[in-house]
């Protein structure tokens, strides 16, 4: 804004008769001398029986500083007089004094009616008009009663349309700082300045002097006026400066849109100027018909420069563009215009020509200039075919900073590895979000997949986990390229788990010739189940009554750990008889002995069946010698099979089993039965550890206090004919102590029984998965030795 140095009142009756169609100054709105800054301080004023010194007065309102002054200099100088101030005999002393009560009087409605339409533009300066009336007459209205209404209490929100800064004046253009306002044909700069106001109130002449009487003109003179002040009307604060009311301005300047002031790049100046300040309401419905705004019809040179400097458009483009630049309005934050030099594209497109002669040879240059034309033009100034032939990045090319290697890429071969790095390396373009061509390095897919198939890479790219993301990969990146068949028929097999990837141990026992059905195998298991369970029914029958009560102690410690470990060791001896047989067998003289003789050691048995069959006969019986060796044995096997059943384990949870990775791969169902009955196997496994061992611990404190008890009363007690009374005490003692045991039986039981299930699962899940995988040879001789080290090791307990 230019620096204010022409005060205020300039804008009285003969300036604004005189007023020129110059460019607008903003510093005809406020002028300030020197005292401008200087607050004028209010005291009580001087009275001469109610005459008081013109200059006590309070200085002339904005909106009357800026009319014809003259109906209100009469006025004061209807009510100022000559008056002897001092007297000595006679009067000594005489100055003009201007009478208060008459000025309550002259400045009556039909004054200030002439006044008003004029202050009534602006809020702040009918509210200043206000208080300049009202301090002089004590009148709360203006002209009639309830025409000063709100004045008294303004705030930010009265100026419903809020202000501006003088400054954005300068965003105008001069044809329409330099027009008149349709209606009343007032100038511009008199508008805004009817409208304008000041932070703080701010004098425009001699502060201290506000007014004098002139003996030559014989009337009061204005030396001072005040400006309307934000900060001292409104119960708010703006910053230092200059501001007008838009409000006050939208209603008092009008144009006519049939004849507007402004044309070509000002008229798209004059409508942003009106719509940024007072609001498309001010304007036509179609105001924004041939607007020159920055945008797609108008591109900023710097922005039209760099692209044609990207692609490297021909000599002729650059020509052609220097002929269509132009200046054109880029709209800033607050909707004025700020003129910049930009390329008219309709301009530009319309004298373009494409010669097919005269194309770039190379087809990324080819590419980068069609991407500029359909950028810039559109594609009716290109060829009907222009996309064909175009270097970019797509399915066709992959960009290096997308390029990823399968996991096993430590074992690529190194011309795999070296080409998309060199032979198939190339430049393309990518179209950035203005359609021009941001030239990127990329791999040519076509070129890298031509000479890779499935055996382009072995090792680790052929096993499980590591295959599976190598024929992903592979089917990603070259399954949709023409003409290319580098994937196995059975590639779908292979990228997922294969029956042999689902199996927790590499080894097998796979068969020279056919191998028996997986029904068959499973007989198997069963008939060996049925054999120990007639074995258990017959050799108990004929056997002495027991009792669950005492199984867990004999009168003869050392004779059910015997017998426990002559069962486990014919049940040993019986695996590695069998495996015996698998080694000499042809074909399977590589099977490992140990892991195959643990592996057979979980199969499910019923071997522990003639722990239940004792406990369900009489509580009476002393011997518990069958139990507790069965007991022994069962435990022993159990130990021995959580070596497959942890290792089934790990590694389902390693490779994701157990979170649904199974249900693409072929039998997954059976897969999924082996490490469901795994898991199942060692949940029932500690729970029954858990819980024997609690039981275990709650009987022997039981026992231990019933001992005390039992040899108290003994000692308590004498003679023969006590001591049978001790021993029916006794007895009824024992009686009461087996309820532990009995619970402790039937948790072992039931855990047992959990257990054999488990392993059925188990084994039911391996043999299908298997199948072929596990063929053991001569399965009926295998069968019958296992049957009959099941007879003997119940023929064992139960002796």
């Amino acid at each position: 804004m230019k620096v204010p140095s022409v005060c205020l009142w300039l804008l009285t009756a003969g300036v604004y008769g005189l007023a020129t169609r110059e460019p607008f100054n903003n510093s005809i709105v406020f002028g300030a001398s020197n005292n401008a800054n200087r607050d004028r301080t209010l005291t009580p004023l001087k009275s001469y029986n109610g005459w008081v010194n013109p200059e006590d007065l309070t200085p002339m309102p904005q909106c009357i500083a800026q009319q014809d002054q003259s109906a209100w200099l009469n006025t004061m100088t209807k009510c100022t007089s000559h008056r002897c101030t001092d007297w000595f005999i006679w009067c000594t002393h005489q100055q003009w004094l201007t009478q208060l009560s008459c000025l309550k009087t002259e400045f009556s409605s039909d004054i200030i009616a002439r006044y008003l339409p004029y202050c009534d533009r602006s809020l702040l300066a009918k509210a200043q008009l206000y208080r300049w009336i009202h301090a002089i007459t004590g009148r709360t209205w203006l002209v009639q009663a309830g025409d000063a209404n709100g004045l008294q209490y303004l705030s930010p929100a009265s100026l419903s349309k809020g202000y501006a800064t003088l400054e954005v004046t300068d965003y105008a253009p001069t044809c329409l700082t330099g027009s008149d306002s349709a209606p009343s044909m007032e100038p511009f700069q008199h508008v805004i300045a009817s409208c304008s106001f000041t932070s703080t109130t701010q004098h425009t002449g001699n502060a201290a002097r506000p007014w004098e009487y002139s003996g030559s003109l014989k009337s009061m003179i204005a030396l001072d006026s005040e400006t309307a002040g934000y900060n001292d009307l409104v119960r708010g604060m703006v910053g230092y400066g200059n501001y007008f009311d838009k409000k006050c301005f939208c209603g008092a300047f009008t144009y006519d849109p049939n004849n507007e002031p402004c044309s070509g790049l000002d008229l798209t100046k004059e409508r942003l100027w009106i719509h940024a300040t007072c609001g498309s309401m001010s304007l036509p419905y179609n105001w924004m018909d041939k607007l020159k705004i920055m945008g797609f019809a108008y591109v900023r040179i710097e922005l039209w420069y760099w692209s044609v400097d990207v692609a490297d458009m021909p000599k002729q483009v650059v020509q052609l563009t220097d002929r269509c630049v132009t200046d054109a309005c880029e709209v800033d934050s607050n909707g004025y215009c700020n003129v910049k030099h930009a390329v008219d594209r309709a301009c530009f497109c319309s004298a373009l020509t494409i010669d097919p002669e005269k194309e770039p040879s190379s087809a990324l240059e080819l590419t980068k200039e069609r991407l500029w034309i359909n950028a810039t033009c559109g594609p009716t100034s290109l060829p009907s075919d222009w996309t064909d032939k175009l270097k970019t990045t797509g399915f066709a090319y992959i960009p290096i900073e997308e390029w990823n290697w399968p996991r096993c890429f430590a074992d690529m071969p190194e011309q795999v590895i070296e080409r998309p790095d060199h032979q198939c390396a190339t430049d393309v373009c990518e179209a950035d979000a203005n359609g021009y061509c941001e030239v990127k390095r990329v791999v040519d897919r076509a070129c890298f997949c031509r000479d890779i198939t499935y055996d382009s890479c072995g090792g680790s790219c052929h096993i499980f986990e590591t295959r599976m993301d190598y024929v992903m990969w592979l089917h990603d990146l070259c399954g949709d390229v023409q003409d290319w068949h580098g994937l196995p028929d059975n590639y779908r097999q292979l990228a997922a788990p294969t029956p042999l990837d689902m199996i927790p141990w590499q080894w097998s026992l796979k068969p020279m010739e056919t191998c028996v059905s997986n029904e068959w195998k499973l007989r198997s298991f069963a008939l060996i189940n049925i054999a120990t369970l007639i074995a258990a029914f017959l050799s108990l029958g004929k056997s002495t009554p027991r009792i669950v009560r005492g199984f867990l102690w004999h009168p003869h410690p050392g004779g059910w750990l015997s017998k426990g470990t002559v069962i486990v060791a014919l049940q040993l001896l019986a695996n590695w008889f069998n495996t015996f047989l698998v080694l000499k067998t042809p074909g399977y003289e590589d099977t490992p002995v140990i892991q195959l003789m643990l592996l057979w050691c979980s199969m499910p048995r019923l071997t522990w069946l003639i722990i239940l069959l004792t406990g369900v006969r009489s509580f009476d019986a002393q011997d518990s010698s069958v139990a507790s060796s069965s007991l022994f044995a069962e435990l022993i096997f159990q130990l021995l099979s959580s070596y497959y059943m942890v290792m089934t384990i790990q590694y389902g949870r390693k490779h994701s089993f157990y979170s649904g990775s199974l249900e693409n791969a072929k039998r997954w169902k059976s897969a999924q039965l082996m490490y469901v009955g795994a898991l199942a196997w060692l949940i029932v496994w500690l729970i029954v550890i858990c819980l024997a061992y609690v039981g275990l611990i709650l009987a022997a404190t039981y026992w231990i206090h019933e001992s005390r008890r039992r040899s108290k009363k003994t000692l308590l007690m004498g003679g023969q004919g006590k001591a049978y009374g001790t021993f029916a005490a006794a007895s009824q003692n024992n009686k009461a102590s087996g309820k532990i045991p009995v619970v402790l039986f039937q948790i072992l039981v039931i855990g047992m029984l959990l257990l054999w299930i488990a392993q059925w699962l188990f084994w039911g899940g391996f043999i299908g998965v298997s199948s072929e995988e596990f063929c053991p040879p001569k399965l009926g001789i295998l069968t019958i030795v296992w049957i009959a080290s099941s007879f003997a090791g119940v023929i064992v307990a139960a002796t």
